[in-house]
């Protein structure tokens, strides 16, 4: 009688409390890797938009200002050729090469001119690279817009977001302790079948993160030939 009655609480009581511990810290473990993650892109969107697409686009439209200085002695050229070699990996090869010519015009080498329209195409380039970061970095929680301070209705909009992100940290928590619940109970019932396409589902992403950065390197391989 009483292994029947600690067998049931096992069932009933410890082996959820189990679980759910489990599952709040594979939950923990994920929204930390994102966050992790997040905080290294959102540095890295930063460094780009304060020391590469600002400074280039100011710096490759100062050049084209008419001046009595010529040569490298040009305002502006060799902040332009300084930023130039440290963003060969941004600009799409087009881009790059119109600045290139660029240089080279207005140093006097022997090139051909790159044309006004190809120029304008390229600051628009730039530019939209500032919007986009712009608007990822401060724009789009809404934090660093001063209106939002003056807004009548700020208050009820943080609250349904701080609502929002407390609900995906649940959901998450619910989903993890549905794959593992669900497994163990299937496992323990003998659906073996089930487990294996449980088990399956969950490699899936693993195997094809595998597989591409597998790809990723031939190709690099390949091109460094």
């Amino acid at each position: 009688m009483e292994t029947q009655v600690s067998g049931a609480i096992l069932e009933k009581l410890v082996f959820p409390l189990i679980l759910g511990i489990v599952g709040w810290f594979v939950k923990d473990y994920l929204f930390a890797v994102y966050a992790r993650r997040d905080e290294l892109v959102r540095k890295e969107w930063e460094r780009r938009l304060l020391e590469t697409w600002c400074p280039l686009y100011y710096w490759s439209g100062i050049v084209l200002f008419s001046g009595n200085q010529s040569g490298w002695e040009r305002h502006g050229l060799k902040e332009l050729e300084a930023l130039l070699s440290k963003s060969a990996h941004l600009l799409p090869v087009g881009h790059y090469n119109n600045l290139i010519k660029l240089i080279q015009t207005l140093t006097a080498q022997k090139t051909m001119q790159p044309a006004i329209k190809d120029l304008k195409l390229t600051r628009q380039y730039i530019y939209e690279q500032i919007k986009t970061l712009n608007y990822l970095l401060y724009r789009r929680s809404g934090w660093f817009e001063a209106t939002t301070y003056t807004d009548f209705f700020a208050s009820a909009k943080y609250l349904i977001r701080f609502t929002s992100q407390a609900l995906k940290h649940i959901v998450v928590w619910l989903a993890v302790i549905s794959v593992l619940g669900g497994t163990y109970l299937a496992y323990l019932d003998q659906r073996y079948l089930l487990v294996s396409a449980v088990i399956t589902l969950v490699l899936i992403p693993v195997l094809y993160d595998w597989y591409r950065q597998i790809r990723l390197h031939q190709a690099l391989h390949k091109s460094g030939r």
